[in-house]
């Protein structure tokens, strides 16, 4: 359904995956989606075989601040599926990331891609929270066409929210409680979400609104991976 969505709306996606998207027949029909690509994290567990042998990706022993693209491999065993995988563990980070990709994109590219994922998880935590978000982890959906609906609602209230709550910061940045380390502990959607029974009786809410303060992503800087060149 969502490959129709894109395909009628002429956008092309990259899907970001964690782990517990890594089995083979997932890859296959992202695969088949020749239009879109995608970033699916895989376990270290998982073996790959290569020019170079076929060993685990736990068995590369790749440290700290470093990074190896070992091209497309067999994954698995039973070489299930053929896919480009590569291994990054930026600094300051606790875990490495093994990434399964149909991307050609420099190491540096394919990890402030896979970078994005974090902010799904701000969003979900949005949707699902019950002290700063709309409080939905006790909500429970019967029919798939209810949730479609309830999505589509949610999606919406998280255009609508995320563009007031940006249109607020921009306006008093401190707002959404800046921290050194981890960032601001506020996200947009919360400071919507927050301020909207005040707001509502003052803002206009219109699509030229939303085009003006909807933020764009914004992909971070892996400049180190930049010496590890582009897989041809």
């Amino acid at each position: 359904m969502l490959t129709m969505i894109l395909r009628e709306a002429g956008a092309v996606a990259c899907f970001l995956a964690d782990r517990g998207f890594r089995r083979v027949s997932f890859i296959k029909l992202l695969l088949q989606q020749t239009e879109h690509t995608f970033l699916v994290r895989l376990a270290e567990n998982v073996k790959v075989q290569s020019r170079r042998g076929a060993r685990t990706l736990r068995r590369w022993g790749l440290q700290p601040v470093r990074a190896v693209d070992l091209g497309w491999v067999d994954l698995r065993q039973d070489a299930a599926v053929q896919i480009r995988v590569v291994g990054i563990w930026a600094k300051g980070h606790r875990e490495l990331w093994w990434l399964a990709t149909n991307r050609s994109d420099s190491l540096a590219r394919l990890v402030a891609f896979y970078d994005r994922r974090m902010a799904i998880e701000e969003q979900i935590r949005d949707t699902k929270g019950a002290r700063f978000g709309f409080a939905l982890v006790w909500t429970q959906i019967k029919t798939p066409e209810s949730l479609a609906r309830f999505v589509l609602l949610i999606g919406l209230a998280v255009l609508l929210l995320t563009a007031v709550g940006h249109a607020v910061a921009q306006r008093d940045p401190s707002i959404r409680l800046p921290c050194i380390t981890k960032g601001p502990r506020l996200s947009l959607l919360s400071v919507g979400l927050l301020l909207w029974p005040i707001l509502q009786s003052q803002l206009v809410i219109t699509t030229r609104f939303l085009d003006d303060h909807l933020p764009p992503p914004a992909l971070r800087s892996f400049s180190w991976l930049n010496r590890y060149g582009k897989r041809k």
